[in-house]
């Protein structure tokens, strides 16, 4: 519970649940896979990453595509407006 009650208001009770159901009594979790991690360093990682993606072998995985979604209006008898979203991962 210290880690949900630090302070910070950006953690939902939803999600602490579920780093302890999905993550920490996971079968295959290992506490020793987290010796050496650092937040700040992975987020560095996965931000160069998306700046040169054939380099990352974990976005390589990915593949892009365009979506277009309809964003309703709120009116009735107003069609909804259209959008294209590309280099969706």
């Amino acid at each position: 519970m210290s880690f949900f009650n630090s302070g910070s208001t950006m953690k939902s009770a939803g999600e602490a649940n579920c780093l302890n159901t999905e993550v920490l009594q996971a079968q295959d979790f290992n506490p020793s896979d987290l010796v050496g991690f650092n937040t700040l360093q992975e987020n560095k990682r996965l931000d160069d990453a998306i700046n040169d993606p054939l380099s990352s072998l974990f976005l390589c995985q990915f593949s892009s595509c365009t979506v277009k979604i309809e964003v309703p209006s709120g009116k009735k008898n107003v069609e909804p407006t259209k959008f294209r979203v590309p280099d969706l991962l």
